[in-house]
Parts: C-alpha cells; structure tokens; sequence
C-alpha cells in the first residue's frame, strides 16, 4: 500500500512462533532521520484498520487470531492485516 504521505523506508520484520503455534510478527519501522515522525499504518482490503505513530522508529507486534489471521490491537480495539505501510513525515 503506498498512501502517497510521507518518505516510504524500509519495514524490519521478526518471525517468532508461540507454543500454541500462533504466529507473531515484530515489525520496525525506522526513519532516516532519528527526530522524524515515523508512521506504521495497517490494512485490511485496502482500509486503514490502525496506526502507530513514533519518534525515530515506531515498532508493533501482529498476533493471529483463533482463525489464524494477522491482527494489529489498539486500546480502541483489533482488526485484520493484510498489509503494513512504513513512512517518515
């Protein structure tokens, strides 16, 4: 997803698999710049389903779900992933 806002960078990502064989997926966004803005915004069909803004970097954990899809939580609630856009303003 390219949302056109911001200086894409590149998106690090950490594999790891819980003992109930849940996948969990760290992802590190880092801005060239340490004072930036970083942004990771999350998808689902295209729709922002959440963003996690930081200074510097901005670093977010996807969890499955019981039906073992990727999801992104908030303190308003999860949804769904399918893609992840890493930006610095």
């Amino acid at each position: 997803m390219d949302s056109g806002i911001g200086t894409d960078q590149d998106l690090q990502q950490v594999v790891t698999t819980g003992a109930d064989g849940c996948v969990e997926i760290t992802l590190t966004c880092t801005a060239d710049v340490n004072t930036a803005q970083t942004v990771l915004t999350f998808y689902q069909a295209g729709v922002d389903v959440g963003t996690l803004v930081g200074t510097g970097s901005a670093t977010a954990a996807l969890t499955c779900n019981d039906a073992g899809e990727l999801t992104y939580t908030t303190p308003l609630g999860s949804g769904v992933v399918d893609q992840v856009e890493c930006t610095s303003i």
